[in-house]
C-alpha cells in the first residue's frame, strides 16, 4: 500500500503541476495577445504618420484660380496707395465720404479738413517721388450726387420776384426785419463815424 499513497500522491502532484503549466501557458498566451495588440496598434499608428508624411512630400495641386494670380505683400507704401485710390474712386462717383465720422473714429485730436489736407499732402508727396498716384477728377467734374440734383432742382425760375429769392435779416437796432430783404452792412458802416 505504500506504492498505492506514492502512485496517488505522485498523480497529483503531476496534476498539479500540469495544472500549473496550463495555468502558466494560458497567461503567457493572454500576454502574447496583449502584446500582439498593442504591436499592431503602434503599427498602424506608424503606418497613418509615414503616409501622411508622404501626402505632405508630395506638390499639391494648385487650384486654376491660385495659378495666375500673384499674392500681394502689403506694405506702408501700398496701403497709402490703397486710400488715395478709395478716395479717387469716391470722387468720381460722386459719393460723398463722411470725413466727420472717420475724424471722430480716428480721435477728437482729427478734423475733417486735416484729413483731407493730409491726403493731398500724401498725393503730393507720392507725385514728387514718382510713385503712382490713382488721378484725381478735376473739380466740379464729379458725377453729381442727390443732393446736389435737388438743389439743381429746387433753383428759383425765372418767374418769380427777385426779392423773393432774397435773405432777410433783422436790425440789430429796432430787432425788426430789415425792409431792403437783407442786411447790408456797408449801410452800416456808413452811419457810424470812422475813427481816425
Amino acid at each position: 500500500m505504500p506504492s498505492d499513497k506514492k502512485t496517488k500522491k505522485d498523480e497529483q502532484t503531476s496534476r498539479k503541476a500540469e495544472e500549473d503549466t496550463r495555468n502558466e501557458l494560458e497567461a503567457l498566451r493572454e500576454e502574447l495577445a496583449r502584446k500582439n495588440e498593442a504591436l499592431q496598434a503602434a503599427m498602424a499608428q506608424l503606418n497613418a504618420a509615414e503616409t501622411k508624411t508622404q501626402q505632405e512630400q508630395r506638390p499639391k495641386a494648385q487650384r486654376s484660380s491660385r495659378s495666375n494670380r500673384k499674392l500681394v505683400r502689403w506694405d506702408t507704401d501700398i496701403d497709402i496707395q490703397l486710400m488715395l485710390a478709395i478716395h479717387c474712386a469716391c470722387n468720381e462717383k460722386g459719393t460723398k465720404i463722411p470725413w466727420k465720422k472717420v475724424a471722430e473714429e480716428l480721435g477728437p485730436e482729427f478734423t475733417e479738413g486735416a484729413i483731407v489736407q493730409h491726403l493731398g499732402e500724401l498725393r503730393n508727396e507720392r507725385e514728387e517721388l514718382n510713385k503712382p498716384v490713382p488721378t484725381m477728377p478735376k473739380r466740379g467734374a464729379a458725377i453729381p450726387t442727390r443732393v446736389q440734383e435737388e438743389h439743381v432742382k429746387k433753383k428759383p425760375t425765372p418767374s418769380s420776384p427777385p426779392s423773393a429769392s432774397k435773405r432777410k435779416s433783422r436790425d440789430p437796432s429796432t430787432g425788426r426785419d430789415s425792409g431792403d430783404g437783407f442786411y447790408a452792412l456797408d449801410k452800416k458802416r456808413q452811419q457810424t463815424p470812422s475813427r481816425g
